[in-house]
């Protein structure tokens, strides 16, 4: 299962258990969210491609008191609705959380318009919200149960590419923001996403050159300083991807 279907998958459980939460979409399905549509048509709100208008009846249910889920194909419910953003998440502290499929280049077929190679930096800018890039299906799913019970405006973005479980649920602290992999000492390689999924298949070639290597998935922005910094004190050499 990929890292968006593992989140959505997720949420259709919550609410099956009594958990109040509203998915509104900008015009996007998804597999994972089929079920869902179905047994709460209630629950799902598609308000067509209009991201700017997405985040603002987003924002107008979340004051409610519902658990919201804005859903959009990245970049847009970012750089087209960068001032709602800025607004109801920053400004307003409303814990919306807006869930974006592509991440970096992963629909690079789509055109340069579809490459959100900025959003990053952008929600960077807006301190009051927590940027997501899960690079497992664990990752995923952590947040999605998170959203019931930590009311944080939040970002996600999905890589569409991953399809793997690299941990377990009790090496995941959310508020930690990151979680190590390797324990060599050479070498730190701090990344995230899909960039997770490349170093491991080059492991072995690693290994066959003597590099001890720690690897670091920085899940989450922003992380604990404090922790991180203890994580890469004694390595020779950092490398952030």
């Amino acid at each position: 299962m990929n890292v968006r279907d593992a989140y959505f998958s997720e949420i259709y459980k919550l609410v099956k258990n009594g958990e109040d939460i509203v998915i509104v979409s900008a015009d996007l399905g998804a597999p994972s969210l089929d079920d869902f549509r179905k047994d709460f048509p209630h629950r799902f709100i598609n308000i067509g491609i209009a991201e700017q208008n997405l985040l603002s009846v987003a924002s107008g249910i979340a004051l409610t008191g519902k658990h919201v889920i804005a859903w959009g194909l990245n970049p847009f419910p970012v750089t087209r609705a960068f001032d709602q953003m800025r607004v109801f998440m920053q400004d307003m502290n409303i814990p919306l959380t807006v869930v974006a499929l592509n991440a970096g280049s992963c629909s690079a077929e789509c055109g340069y318009t579809h490459m959100p190679i900025e959003d990053i930096a952008m929600v960077r800018t807006l301190s009051n919200i927590r940027i997501v890039n899960p690079s497992d299906e664990i990752i995923s799913k952590s947040f999605a149960q998170d959203i019931v019970k930590t009311f944080k405006p939040t970002f996600i973005r999905f890589d569409k590419y991953i399809h793997d479980k690299y941990y377990d649920s009790n090496q995941i602290k959310l508020e930690k923001g990151f979680v190590v992999k390797s324990t060599g000492s050479d070498v730190a390689i701090i990344t995230n996403g899909i960039f997770v999924n490349k170093i491991h298949k080059i492991e072995d070639e690693l290994k066959s050159k003597d590099i001890r290597y720690k690897l670091i998935d920085c899940f989450c922005l922003p992380v604990d300083e404090k922790a991180l910094i203890d994580e890469i004190r004694k390595c020779k050499l950092i490398i952030t991807i």
